[in-house]
């Protein structure tokens, strides 16, 4: 198979408050991609990767983190974007699919916490949630797979130069594909 090229577009604004305690960035885009490499399913039930086609993706993401008081930061951030292909080079790939795992929703939200104890020593913790919206796999044919969100801790304490933290992945124990 031939290697990718991307041409990407780009327009953003960066906003931060006065005070530092609230930053804003957003973008919107537009991406010409071609010669996409994919898994191509065959009729046998095996894939192989090769160039599927030319894809025209846009979207926009925004992020916000804002200090909610001293030690408490609660960012929220997501994304939409569109991907589908504009030609193909093989025939399972049609004009107007969606490109293969590129959800067109994801966003994340999370509370970090930080609080001096000492002077040198600081306790710290985290919560974060990950969304990622549907897309579509391949393996032996196309897949669609639903969407999920994930929930991950942490605590601890940490130094100048060091840090020890407990953690708990996926503390609703969802199942991700």
């Amino acid at each position: 198979f031939k290697p990718d090229k991307v041409w990407s577009y780009e327009l953003g604004e960066k906003f931060r408050g006065d005070d530092g305690r609230i930053t804003i960035n957003s973008a919107a885009y537009f991406e010409n991609w071609q010669h996409i490499q994919q898994n191509i399913p065959l009729s046998c039930g095996f894939p192989f990767t090769g160039n599927a086609g030319d894809a025209h993706i846009y979207g926009t993401e925004l992020e916000i983190n804002a200090v909610i008081v001293p030690g408490l930061v609660a960012s929220v951030n997501g994304s939409w974007l569109h991907a589908e292909y504009i030609a193909n080079a093989v025939p399972a790939t049609t004009i107007g699919e969606r490109v293969q795992e590129v959800p067109e929703l994801t966003a994340s939200a999370s509370l970090a916490y930080r609080h001096g104890i000492t002077d040198k020593i600081a306790l710290i913790g985290r919560v974060d949630n990950n969304y990622v919206g549907s897309r579509i796999g391949t393996t032996a044919r196309a897949n669609y797979l639903p969407s999920y969100d994930l929930t991950n801790i942490r605590a601890g304490v940490e130094g100048s130069n060091w840090t020890a933290v407990l953690f708990a992945n996926n503390v609703t124990n969802r199942v991700a594909l």
